[in-house]
């Protein structure tokens, strides 16, 4: 599309690139989405290898970076390595420092989370049930991700159109980017608050009122501690997916 705005979107965790077009439709298929589960597994090489990857993209014109929940930190990390480019960022139910507030309880993955940081054997373990779900049983697996589905999320895990489809963002996500999956969620659940003030270019949050996954008061905290926080768009009776359903139609 003559004049579309260069995009690069980063999936969430669980998710795939596939999530994009699924949620955004066909305006958002120009949009770059990396395919992390490609990417080296140690984390510096990774967030390294997707800030050449956003330059290239870029070559010299704006880019904005979106960054869908944990998508969010893999978007702060790769701009606060190119504090020189023409960047702004949107993100959408951005899963934010664990660190900055007492979250876990109000998290659907709080579990995953809390393992992740505590007790490694059982993290790995958990991961390990969650691709044999994704292989064996997907619909169950979905079912039991969107079991405390909130606000508009419900009625996305009972659309067809949606609900069969996530099934192969998951198993995309936990089977073969498996160990992608696991290294970013530990790189995640370590203490990162101090990159937020790194982040200069101008950033847009959108979040859920209603979002179980990553609280409003993650949302809230980001905007707070960004150096640009532009606007908090508070998207009442939304939750984690229909946020940023609502996201990516307005910024397509």
């Amino acid at each position: 599309m003559p004049g579309a705005v260069k995009t690069v979107y980063f999936h969430g965790n669980p998710g795939a690139p596939a999530e994009l077009v699924l949620l955004g439709g066909e305006a958002v298929q120009s949009w770059l989405a990396p395919d992390r589960a490609a990417l080296p597994l140690d984390p510096e090489a990774r967030i390294l290898r997707l800030t050449s990857l956003v330059t290239a993209f870029g070559d010299g014109e704006p880019v904005r970076l979106v960054g869908f929940s944990a998508g969010a930190h893999v978007a702060l990390q790769v701009a606060a390595r190119l504090p020189r480019a023409d960047l702004t960022l949107h993100l959408v139910s951005p899963a934010g420092p664990l660190e900055t507030g007492d979250y876990l309880a109000a998290m659907a993955g709080g579990p995953i989370f809390r393992a992740a940081m505590t007790q490694p054997r059982l993290f790995a373990t958990l991961v390990k049930v969650q691709s044999l779900g994704a292989r064996w049983m997907p619909g169950l697996l979905t079912h039991l991700l969107f079991a405390t589905a909130q606000g508009e999320d419900r009625a996305l895990k009972a659309d067809k159109h949606f609900a069969q489809p996530y099934r192969e963002v998951l198993r995309s996500c936990l089977i073969a980017g498996r160990a992608s999956y696991k290294a970013e969620i530990e790189a995640y659940v370590l203490p990162w608050a101090e990159l937020l003030a790194q982040v200069t270019h101008p950033v847009t949050i959108w979040q859920g009122s209603c979002d179980n996954w990553t609280p409003p008061e993650m949302a809230k905290s980001l905007a707070q501690r960004l150096p640009n926080a532009q606007a908090l768009h508070l998207l009442e009776g939304q939750s984690h997916f229909s946020a940023l359903q609502t996201a990516l139609r307005t910024m397509a």
